[in-house]
């Protein structure tokens, strides 16, 4: 995750000292200060006002798609993002945040919408990587979308392998993970079960190789193994924020261990998650699930709503409480 404060380092310094960057300098830092203290509505007013002046501010527009992003106003954010991008292309963090939009309107897109978004994200990941050949996330993302989609809607597998081989020389852990999704892809298990082992053995202080491969895991059905294997990273890693996410979603998918999994999601709800991070509906919704498994749907529907009051647009959460009622009205109550 990048920090908004390195976000704000960033744009600073590469602001060009053209006329229309510099034009109203003084009030768009302000919005940033606004913006990196927490006040995001006083930050937008000024950011609009900035915008009304002179479209091409950049900055003025990546940072009102960062506030409609924290919003969760994804459409509008990804048009503002998109303007940032327009007018300072070689900014690798606006086309990175870009990305995280689109990301985020995938989740709620028909299948018309998500083939035109699906089309403008392998665009910004190839010119992310343009810009940044060491930006490791999106390079595995680039790389899954060429092995996994089909080749009418823009696979390419003679890229992702490209694209892997690059990595060996770039980044070694990105390169065991590429190579595992390559054979996961090609329904060689054992062999990417090993490139997740050998992450695992040769960067033990990182949690999140672990927590690939309980999502491995999990993809065969090995469940059991999957929750023991975060249950064990949580003991070992217990402050870390993505792992308690993921062993409550391991333990509300499986029905396995759900008085940890409950605990771990409470936690992360004590917690600040990241923007790029699950979100408190998303949390809730889990605890939902879990409360299903231990037959208390009163607790489920409470957990559901709960996510629904969060977010009315999320739609696993509207989904699993539309479920639960026709479930009720079928036995009858």
């Amino acid at each position: 995750m990048i920090r908004s404060s390195l976000i704000l380092v960033a744009i600073l310094t590469c602001l060009p000292a053209g006329r229309t960057a510099g034009q109203h300098t003084g009030e768009v830092e302000r919005g940033i200060a606004l913006f990196e203290s927490g006040r995001e509505a006083e930050a937008e007013e000024i950011f609009r006002t900035q915008l009304d002046r002179d479209q091409g501010n950049h900055t003025a527009a990546f940072y009102l798609g960062r506030i409609l992003y924290d919003r969760e106003e994804y459409d509008e954010a990804a048009d503002w993002l998109e303007k940032a991008v327009a007018a300072e292309d070689d900014n690798v963090l606006y086309h990175q945040w870009v990305l995280k939009a689109y990301e985020r309107q995938a989740q709620s897109a028909g299948p018309i919408k998500a083939l035109g978004i699906l089309k403008r994200t392998l665009s910004e990941l190839e010119r992310v990587l343009e810009l940044d050949p060491r930006a490791h996330d999106e390079r595995r993302t680039l790389a899954q979308f060429y092995l996994r989609v089909p080749g009418l809607l823009g696979g390419d597998r003679d890229r992702a392998l490209e694209l892997i081989d690059e990595a060996a020389s770039l980044d070694r852990p990105t390169w065991h993970l590429m190579r595992a999704d390559l054979f996961d892809t090609d329904k060689e298990y054992d062999r990417a079960e090993q490139e997740y082992r050998t992450l695992i053995s040769e960067y033990p202080d990182d949690p999140g190789h672990p927590e690939s491969l309980a999502y491995f895991y999990l993809d065969q059905d090995q469940d059991r193994k999957a929750v023991n294997l975060l249950l064990e990273s949580a003991a070992r890693f217990p402050d870390d924020l993505s792992t308690r996410y993921s062993l409550g979603r391991a333990c509300a998918l499986t029905g396995l261990a759900l008085d940890e999994g409950e605990a771990a999601l409470q936690a992360y709800l004590a917690s600040e998650p990241g923007a790029d991070q699950p979100t408190y509906a998303d949390a809730h919704w889990r605890l939902g699930l879990i409360e299903e498994h231990r037959g208390d749907t009163d607790a489920a529907r409470t957990a559901y709503e709960t996510a629904l009051r969060l977010e009315p647009d999320h739609r696993q959460a509207r989904r699993a409480l539309r479920k639960l009622k026709d479930e009720e009205n079928a036995a009858g109550f």
